[in-house]
Formats: structure tokens, sequence, C-alpha cells
């Protein structure tokens, strides 16, 4: 299996941290000036997706190609209190951390929209999920075990721990017995959402879709209350379960793979869903944040019409008809 060279997968990951930090807040920005996007609990968490994507790409992804290149920062480690152990520990454990956060997020969103649409006659639900206090609970439960994971999560079970503990870049081909908890915690959320995301679709096409009592202007109505609409959340299940069939491709099968290599290969493949992919669906699945883009390019369309005109000038009259005969 032909793999590109360690330093370009260095070189296009960073690039893509670029990205996505401009992706992700311009979704942050959006949702935050819009007046009535933070009224719904989907928004909120939605919001604390998008802030967890943030600081992948400003902390995680810079992190973790240093530590990569150049071993554990220095500043990481002041007049030796912190050991190179502690250090990698902190990496590698910062980045499951993340993934879980953004992970969990998406599940939340998808739970709670398919409990809020198909509890629609129970007001009492409906009220508890409106409510700041439960948006509160929710974010400060799930910050909660984020921070447990943080802590007492054995780095140990991991690509990342021995390329950063290794002064040659992970260059070695031995085998690693991976920890089972950040696969067992990925499909437990991956599989909540897709739950939830699958019946609701269900829900949906039976009810809502075929109700001809409810016109067609009450459901947009109902719909536009939730910047992202519902069928993202099956988009992003089909991103998961292609990342879940090429991690295990690159990282689990090929043994003449190094473990240097393998870490960088699946930090890509990561780093693709968190700056490219889950922003992109996002911002072209919702017409809101869709709409600045198109104004702007028009403008700039515009202005290059202008300019165009300027330098080239009128076509005169002969040219064209010397071009007609």
């Amino acid at each position: 299996m032909m793999l590109l060279e360690k330093d370009v997968l260095l070189e296009v990951t960073t690039c893509l941290a670029a990205i996505g930090f401009i992706l992700n807040v311009y979704i942050l920005v959006f949702f935050l000036i819009s007046k009535s996007s933070l009224n719904t609990t989907i928004n909120w968490f939605i919001c604390m997706e998008t802030l967890h994507r943030i600081v992948y790409c400003v902390l995680v992804i810079p992190l973790r190609n240093y530590s990569l290149a150049w071993g554990p920062p220095s500043f990481l480690m002041p007049a030796g209190l912190f050991k190179k152990t502690h250090i990698c520990s902190f990496i590698t454990n910062l980045i499951f951390t993340v993934n879980a956060g953004v992970c969990s997020y998406i599940c939340l969103t998808s739970t709670v929209r398919f409990i809020f649409v198909s509890t629609m006659l129970h007001s009492g639900i409906q009220n508890y999920l409106r409510r700041k206090t439960f948006l509160f609970k929710a974010i400060l439960a799930t910050e909660a075990v984020l921070l447990t994971i943080l802590i007492f999560t054995n780095s140990e079970g991991s690509y990342m721990y021995p390329t950063c503990m290794s002064d040659d870049m992970g260059s070695s081909c031995q085998q690693i017995r991976l920890s089972p908890l950040p696969g067992y915690f990925f499909m437990a959320t991956i599989s909540l959402s897709s739950f939830c995301n699958i019946s609701l679709c269900i829900y949906l096409s039976k009810n809502t879709e075929k109700n001809t009592a409810i016109k067609e202007r009450d459901r947009a109505k109902q719909r536009k209350r939730n910047l992202v609409p519902a069928n993202i959340g099956i988009l992003q299940l089909f991103i998961y379960i292609g990342f879940a069939i090429l991690y295990n491709m690159f990282t689990d099968t090929d043994t003449n793979v190094d473990i240097g290599q393998k870490t960088l290969i699946s930090g890509l493949l990561i780093d693709c869903i968190h700056c490219l992919l889950s922003p992109l669906i996002i911002i072209l699945g919702s017409n809101e944040l869709r709409s600045p883009l198109h104004r702007l390019t028009s403008v700039c369309e515009k202005k290059f019409d202008l300019k165009m005109e300027n330098k080239v000038g009128p076509i005169p009259m002969k040219t064209l008809e010397s071009t007609s005969t």
C-alpha cells in the first residue's frame, strides 16, 4: 500500500486545520448573531458541537502535529514540573476528549430532536426540553463526562502515545494493543444518534408529511426554528460509517505501516470530518447559512464584471460586424 510521506501528511493536516477553523467559526458566529437561533435547545447543542470542532482545529491539530514532528512542546514542561510521559498522555487524552465531545453533542442533538418531534402531544415533555435548566444540566453533565475522560483515560492504548514518546516519529512497526474505550464510546453515541435519526425520518414520513391538515407553510415555519435540518444527521451517519471503514482499512489490517503513519492517517481521516465534511454539510444544508455566502458571491461577481468592463471597455460595433461576417 502506497502511503504519503509524513511531512506531506503534516502539511495537509495543517491546511485542513486552517480551513476547518474558518468554516466552523463562520457557523458559530452566524448562530450567535442570529436573533432567534439560540432560542432552541437543538441549536445550542449544534453550537457546542461546533465549538468543540474549533478547539480541535486550534488546539488539538497543532499540538498533535508539533509532537509528531519535534516531540512534546517544551512550553508544556515548565521547570521540569511535568515529564514527557505526562505531556504525551495529556495530548493523547485531549484528542480523544474533543472527539468524544463532538460525538456527544451530535448524539444529544439527534436524541432531543427525535423526542421533541415524537412527543408533540405531550406539552409537559415539550416544555421541559425548552427550559434553560434542561439545557444547562445537559451541557454540564456532558462536559463533566468529558473532563473525566481527559483526566482518567489510559492513554497508552492508542497510536498517538507511543508515537509521541518515540524519538524517530514512530518509525517502528510494533503491534499495539488498542484501548477499547474510544471504540465503545464512538459506537454507543453514533448508534444512538443513528437510531434517533432513522426513527425521526420514519415518524415524519408516516405522520407529518402525509397529514394533509397541516399546510406546507406551517411545516416550513416549524422547521425554520432549527437552523440545521434533520436530514443533516443522516448525512453525518454515512460520514462516520465511512470513517470507521477507512480507519480499520488503513490502521488495523496493514501491519507493515509504522506507528507514526498510522497516527497521521487516522488523524487525517478525523481532520477531514471535523474540518471539512461536517461544517460543509451544515452550511450547505441550511438555507440561512447559505444565503450570506450567495450574497457575497453575487457581490464579488458584480465587482469582477465591473473591473473587467473598465479594463477592456465596450466592444466596438465594427468588431461585432466583422466577427458576424
